[in-house]
């Protein structure tokens, strides 16, 4: 996967104060995102990659999306499109 581990990252004193959001793919490849703490089970979806269990969907207030040093790539169907700036 070219998922970034971020859970190092999570340790840190101020992501204890955050609630953290993880995208979920759902019919006809939308995204929903669900609530997600450090040591929740994580289900792997039909790309492979791991998502949040789907209980209640929030709007997040901030989305951080990850870019390569190339710019916008498509490395899997979800990314088709361009970014929206």
């Amino acid at each position: 996967s070219y998922e970034l581990d971020i859970l190092k990252v999570l340790d840190a004193k101020y992501f204890k104060k955050v609630k953290l959001l993880l995208p979920a793919v759902e019919d006809q490849n939308l995204m929903h995102f669900y609530g997600w703490k450090k040591n929740d089970i994580m289900a792997l979806n039909k790309f492979g990659i791991p998502e949040p269990i789907k209980s209640q969907a929030v709007i997040p207030n901030v989305i951080l999306v990850p870019f390569s040093k190339e710019g916008w790539t498509a490395q899997t169907p979800l990314a088709q499109t361009k970014p929206p700036f």
